[in-house]
């Protein structure tokens, strides 16, 4: 495949529950029993019956993808990273065992995220940097996790992961911009919020680190400042040590593009309307997008997205995420343990709190899945819909950019 813009297309393939549901045990038997070669006969048969998935994991670069040989090699991975992802799944309280959408979706993507690294090392000799992008309550932050786990355990990859969550500014660098720009600046959130030029440099050291080199990854706690936000101390963060196969990035907004300025226009909800009635704080944000954002996601190799069906989704995913919050918070002040480190908001706090982020997340609904390598679809209770797989082209995240020198 040639990066052509004739090439645009792409495959898909609609995932039917059922088949997840005849999965299910047949891959639950074969961890058990260790018998491949039959785990494999058994899913080859049920397999057959969905080309479509087969050819949506060939453009993955699965080489003979459904075949016998090929569900052996997958099994044998699977076994590798199991006992983690299992327990990474129970910290988590995810009751739904994720051993279907693992062996259909996560594996092959893990093997591909592989297989560019590969490439990338033995063309430019740096690590491959992967995005992940998902709105609010997608599911994006777990799926990222079990990749790292794959490619650490299945692939032998040395994985460095962090958010663009992990690189808000200080909280006195957005009271600074909230005194100079815009109050809405002061509330972590969107572009502007962040410190692109952390990112970029963490990223780039990450990419080139030599064996005997360290990199702190950025940290930040979300509860500082009552709940307004504040970079932890350097000396608390994580270090990354040695050469990196994998730097995957995650985040709401990662590979976000601008909108156009008239769009702009028209407020998307009641915040912007009473809060941002000039368009003064929109503006920015969209200024922010177009100029320091794009040089940070032009370091992307590939785009990973992970898909809800519309904003009413955004906002029902994190209302339960804060229901759940708002549980833990009960049960600790009922039973006397501290509640440090434990905040949630009410149903309103929700709804304006998503309302930052709606502009953006509705353009990236529009326009991320035409420019990411690969898009999950996710529906009713986080379940993957539809897999889709985009042509390796020029306007793909990635693949028009030239090669990368050590900075």
């Amino acid at each position: 495949m040639t990066n052509n813009p004739a090439t645009y297309g792409n495959v898909s393939a609609m995932i039917d529950p059922d088949l997840f549901s005849a999965m299910e045990p047949i891959l639950q038997q074969g961890l058990q029993h260790g018998n491949l070669y039959a785990t494999a006969d058994t899913l080859y048969s049920l397999l057959a019956r969905e080309p479509l998935t087969n050819e949506v994991l060939t453009h993955l670069g699965a080489e003979d993808s459904g075949s016998i040989a090929e569900l052996i090699e997958r099994l044998m991975i699977l076994q590798r990273c199991y006992p983690a992802l299992q327990a990474h799944k129970n910290s988590l309280n995810i009751q739904a065992s994720l051993l279907p959408e693992t062996f259909i979706c996560y594996l092959p993507l893990a093997r591909f995220i592989a297989l560019r690294s590969e490439q990338i090392q033995a063309r430019e000799q740096r690590a491959a940097v992967i995005g992940i992008n998902g709105s609010q309550g997608s599911g994006k932050t777990t799926i990222n996790a079990f990749l790292q786990i794959i490619l650490t355990r299945g692939f032998g990859k040395n994985v460095a992961g962090f958010s663009i969550d992990d690189v808000y500014k200080t909280y006195h660098q957005r009271q600074q911009m909230a005194a100079q720009v815009h109050p809405l600046f002061a509330i972590r959130s969107v572009p502007g919020t962040h410190d692109t030029q952390l990112a970029l440099t963490t990223i780039r050291n990450l990419m080139f680190n030599a064996d005997h080199q360290s990199v702190p990854l950025p940290q930040f706690d979300k509860m500082a400042r009552h709940g307004a936000g504040d970079r932890l101390p350097e000396s608390l963060w994580p270090v990354i040590t040695g050469k990196v196969d994998v730097v995957l990035f995650e985040g709401w907004c990662v590979g976000a593009t601008p909108q156009n300025s008239e769009d702009l226009t028209v407020p998307v909800n009641q915040r912007e309307k009473t809060e941002d009635a000039d368009g003064t704080w929109r503006q920015e944000v969209n200024r922010q997008l177009s100029t320091t954002y794009q040089e940070l996601f032009e370091l992307l190799d590939d785009l990973l997205v992970i898909q809800v069906r519309s904003m009413e989704d955004v906002y029902r995913n994190r209302e339960l995420q804060e229901q759940h919050l708002r549980q833990r918070l009960q049960e600790a002040i009922e039973q006397g343990r501290t509640t440090t480190g434990l905040g949630a908001m009410n149903p309103e706090k929700v709804v304006a709190f998503i309302g930052l982020y709606e502009r953006i997340t509705r353009h990236m609904l529009t326009t991320l899945a035409d420019e990411a390598r690969a898009t999950l679809f996710i529906g009713d209770h986080h379940r993957i819909e539809r897999m889709r797989v985009n042509l390796p082209s020029e306007r793909l995240r990635g693949h028009s950019a030239r090669p990368l020198t050590h900075h």
